[in-house]
């Protein structure tokens, strides 16, 4: 399981946007705790103190958070190896067990993971946009506002898809060796880093269409976060309430009607905040 995760923050403002009453940079530092990383280096190119004072008020984030100032990133990160990395943008929404599912085992034989999200085509302004072949990354762009998106052909087009990223990558040390070089000279973003572990190794894609793991990228992904937000949230504390008056069994769950799948069992959830 990796501890450190590297927060992207390409946008100070957006960072600062509420998402159903937390700031964005909040809520996502406090999913990356409960998904089980206790060390944190916020990656902020603008040095903005107005995200310095919103963690430093909040006594439930972690006091191991530092700042990069962009220069200092590759000496903060390259005595980490073995232990895999996260880079989260700061802007993502995710459920904490999305963190569990890309630390898998067998990220040796990869040089990263990346989450993923298949939007049938349709990438915005802004999104880094990756082209599969199975579940293997072989290329990335980002689509510039008001121009269409262009995308290399590698490998047989009859194999391959498009898919946009969710906000989480999980890479090897040594594979983000150029990325924190690069953060010295210019602002980062997803694309950077799937750009450079590409050129160390196979990157791996991770499938969360159907989860709560996001950028969010425009009011349509802020809207369908929220309402995945809240729909998990309703789900836990139901179980909760009726765990708390269900007789003692080894599993409990939630009464369901006649035909429904009941719900997963308490131990394959976790609470969203």
């Amino acid at each position: 399981m990796p501890n450190l995760a590297l927060i992207l923050v390409t946008d100070p403002q957006k960072s600062l946007e509420d998402h159903a009453g937390l700031p964005l940079l909040k809520r996502t530092l406090l999913s990356a705790q409960k998904g089980g990383i206790d060390e944190f280096i916020i990656v902020d190119a603008d040095s903005d103190e107005r995200l310095r004072t919103l963690l430093s008020k909040d006594a439930r984030i972690h006091p191991r958070v530092r700042w990069s100032d962009n220069d200092n990133l590759p000496d903060l990160i390259k005595d980490r190896a073995p232990e895999p990395i996260m880079l989260i943008k700061a802007e993502a929404v995710f459920d904490p067990n999305i963190i569990k599912l890309m630390a898998q085992p067998g990220l040796e034989n990869t040089s990263a993971r990346v989450a993923v999200r298949n939007t049938a085509g349709k990438s915005r302004p802004g999104q880094c946009t990756l082209e599969l072949n199975g579940d293997d990354v072989i290329d990335c762009s980002i689509r510039i506002p008001h121009q269409t998106d262009k995308h290399h052909q590698v490998g047989n087009p009859g194999n391959t898809k498009n898919v946009q990223t969710a906000g989480l990558i999980l890479a090897r040390p040594d594979a983000l060796k150029y990325f924190a070089m690069k953060a010295a000279v210019s602002h980062l973003d997803l694309c950077d880093a799937v750009e450079d572990v590409l050129s160390a190794g196979k990157v791996k894609a991770v499938d969360v269409t159907n989860e709560l793991c996001m950028e969010i990228t425009s009011q349509e992904t802020l809207q369908e976060s929220k309402n995945k937000l809240y729909g998990l949230l309703s789900l836990s504390r139901m179980i909760e309430v009726y765990n708390t008056t269900a007789p003692s069994t080894e599993y409990r769950y939630p009464p369901c009607r006649k035909n429904q799948q009941a719900a997963r069992p308490m131990n394959k959830l976790s609470k969203v905040i």
